[in-house]
């Protein structure tokens, strides 16, 4: 397995797990440095429904995202991503996961 393929599927994972415990219950942002932030968004109504999280550059342009949709789970990494964005939002995933437990408490979600 190539470097960039195994950077992509431990961050996806990583993503995905906290997709999979908070769901569409947060909508959120947290900005890192000048270069990328992490959002949680859910859009949508019926099978157009969409809930998402990831990284995205400061210009707004896509890093890294997990769906989920009705019919399942995909992923998205932009062209423009590079081995080393992926390594440095995973080195950034354990403040993520302390961002969005504390927002889940502020907003009176219980989790498990």
């Amino acid at each position: 397995m190539d470097k960039f393929t195994e950077a992509r599927q431990t961050l996806g994972k990583a993503i995905y797990n906290q997709l999979k415990k908070y769901g569409d219950h947060l909508s959120v942002r947290l900005q890192f440095n000048s270069k990328m932030y992490f959002y949680s968004t859910h859009d949508g109504a019926d099978e157009k429904y969409t809930c998402e999280m990831g990284f995205r550059y400061d210009n707004g342009d896509g890093l890294m995202a997990i769906r989920t949709k009705f019919n399942g789970v995909d992923d998205a990494v932009s062209r423009r991503t590079a081995v080393e964005d992926l390594e440095l939002a995973m080195q950034y995933m354990p403040v993520v996961e302390k961002f969005l437990e504390v927002e889940a408490e502020r907003a009176g979600l219980g989790t498990e």
